[in-house]
């Protein structure tokens, strides 16, 4: 009975493969593999997991199937091996699908950080804001009150709101906590993730980036296949199948029904909106020169250098606007403040 249902992570996958890859590469079986890994890992749940699939390999299961039946591993990665075990390149499915995830891996992290650092500096924005209602703005209506005089009409009202401004903070803080809660639940379920696939693709400080991840993605997926000894109409196919993003599979089964039409692959990437124009034109030279796998993963490369700039140029362009923002409404909160302030001064 499995402890733990949770698939592995990426990081996670492209470590597991780099090892089976020495393994496989040193002639050393399988199974004795996988219990050379169960007796040096110090998780409970990476022995237990590794010896279950070990003693199913013992017991003539293919790789692929052992996988599968723990309910640990994603579906390309298993469909990915199944090829690999029927073609005879298992050693080259192990190397690739171990770069593919170290690359899924670092385009996650670039993703995290694309949404976790504005929204941080969104909440310390609105903190701020709370502080100087809370706190500040009643000392200086004390002091005005003390001089005879009286702050400008909106923040004597904000003064005057401290208790208020500090329930508001508390119930915004509860919804945040309340929207990560539901956000791991709806996860947990596939019409959940399916639900914020949606969400995702359709927000628009996301929907770039999105675009830009699946035709990363593709491009990484055909090269794999390519590399495997698949065809580029099976290959687009099994792409196609094991698509879970709504808007990829749109433009996956235009590309198909483009490819059914007769229209050469290149053109068809072009026609469906998966890639420009300048690199299906990369990938028509590399189909005509026999070397399409090594231009597919070429094109893949330069797609994540792309996605990776055009993050760091959204929170480039993000983040100077939130700290403008937080310094224009801190700014004119402390000048409507001090400057009745010294013309008091003054008068005295």
């Amino acid at each position: 009975m499995r402890k733990k249902t949770r698939q592995k992570k990426a990081e996670e996958l492209a470590l597991l493969l780099n090892e089976l890859g020495m393994f496989f590469n040193g002639g050393i079986p399988l199974y004795d593999a996988f219990l050379i890994m169960e007796e040096n890992s110090s998780n409970d749940d990476d022995r237990s997991l590794y010896h279950m699939i070990g003693e199913e390999i013992e017991q003539g299961m293919d790789l692929s199937d052992a996988l599968k039946h723990t309910g640990r591993f994603p579906d390309y990665m298993i469909q990915m091996i199944r090829i690999g075990e029927n073609s005879g390149k298992l050693e080259e499915v192990f190397s690739s699908l171990a770069l593919y995830y170290q690359r899924q891996d670092h385009l996650t992290s670039s993703l995290r950080s694309a949404v976790i650092y504005p929204l941080a500096m969104v909440l310390v924005m609105l903190l701020i804001l709370a502080v100087l209602m809370i706190k500040v703005l009643p000392v200086f209506s004390q002091v005005f009150t003390q001089v005879g005089a009286q702050l400008p009409a909106p923040l004597e009202a904000a003064a005057g709101s401290g208790s208020a401004a500090a329930v508001a903070a508390v119930c915004a803080l509860g919804v945040i906590v309340l929207c990560l809660i539901l956000y791991g639940l709806i996860r947990r379920k596939e019409e959940g993730r399916r639900f914020l696939a949606h969400l995702y693709e359709g927000f628009p400080l996301t929907r770039k980036i999105a675009e830009k991840s699946a035709a990363n993605r593709f491009a990484y997926s055909m090269a794999l296949l390519l590399a495997s000894g698949i065809n580029v109409d099976e290959a687009v196919d099994l792409v196609r199948e094991l698509n879970r993003s709504p808007r990829a599979g749109q433009k996956l089964t235009k590309l198909k029904g483009l490819m059914d039409e007769g229209e050469t692959f290149p053109h068809a990437l072009t026609s469906s909106g998966i890639l420009s124009s300048e690199y299906s034109s990369m990938i028509a030279v590399g189909l005509k020169t026999g070397s399409g796998e090594e231009m597919m993963d070429l094109v893949a490369q330069r797609l994540s250098s792309d996605t990776d700039r055009y993050i760091d140029r959204t929170l480039s362009g993000i983040e100077p606007a939130i700290v403008i923002i937080m310094c224009l409404m801190i700014g004119s909160v402390l000048l409507s403040v001090m400057l009745p302030l010294m013309k008091i001064m003054t008068a005295m």
